[in-house]
């Protein structure tokens, strides 16, 4: 590795207690106050991206000291690069000896791949959602400053999603269990950095979920009896609070 090319990385290189963090879109904390901020754990490095409608977008890649020293991870970033491709497509990545992990993540196909000078090119056929296995971290970025606070993960029918779908529900025909308790609801939608529970043509939800410590867990199926639906709602336990680190 050349030193100019070592200056460059350097420059995006920040440096905390217990990782490395080297910066993809330098201040990205400025452009995306308010945002939800994904972790996602790739082997031996972690990624954090934003999720925005269709659009994913790498901010930087997380490298534990544990297994990086600085040189090491320097020449980490010299070999290998990571590419996100477009939702729903296949995708096509430039100067690329060979491809070295590829999956996909909330339907983008995100690839590690070798440098070089040559073109590749990655079919998502076959490919493994990577939140159809994992669990991530999702946090808020609340100031210029980057500070942020984990909210509330939504799992709907065994699948991640990045925000609370909106549901809607038949209160003749439809059964809403939250915790044990059947509500009398017509709809469950996003509410702040949670989920609420509404009644038609009242504005407030009549309760709501918004303890960043917790997965929500919501499960939707079709009544055989009389065609209507169940929809079961709810929580766990986000952090395994024995093993969760003191900050």
């Amino acid at each position: 590795m050349e030193a100019f090319e070592k200056r460059q990385y350097e420059k995006r290189l920040r440096e905390y207690p217990e990782y490395f963090e080297y910066c993809l879109i330098q201040d990205y904390e400025e452009r995306y106050v308010g945002e939800r901020l994904y972790t996602v754990n790739a082997d031996e490095i972690s990624l954090q991206c934003f999720v925005q409608e269709t659009k994913l977008e790498v901010v930087s890649i997380i490298f534990d000291k544990q297994l990086f020293e600085r040189e090491f991870l320097l020449q980490w970033l010299s070999y290998f690069g990571i590419h996100v491709g477009a939702a729903g497509k296949s995708a096509r990545i430039p100067n690329a000896d060979s491809i070295d992990r590829t999956y996909l993540f909330f339907d983008h196909i995100v690839t590690r791949y070798i440098k070089g000078q040559g073109t590749m090119n990655v079919n998502r056929v076959g490919l493994e959602e990577w939140t159809d296995y994992n669990r991530l971290l999702v946090e808020k970025i609340i100031d210029n400053e980057g500070r942020r606070i984990p909210i509330p993960m939504v799992v709907l029918n065994d699948e991640i999603f990045p925000e609370c779908p909106r549901l809607k529900f038949d209160r003749k025909t439809d059964a809403i269990v939250v915790n044990g308790t059947i509500m009398n609801i017509d709809r469950i939608d996003e509410y702040g950095d949670g989920i609420g529970f509404f009644r038609k043509n009242i504005r407030e939800p009549i309760a709501f979920m918004e303890n960043e410590e917790v997965v929500i867990v919501i499960d939707v199926f079709e009544d055989p009896e009389d065609g209507g639906k169940i929809c079961n709602v709810t929580y766990m336990p986000m952090f395994d609070p024995s093993t969760r680190e003191q900050t």
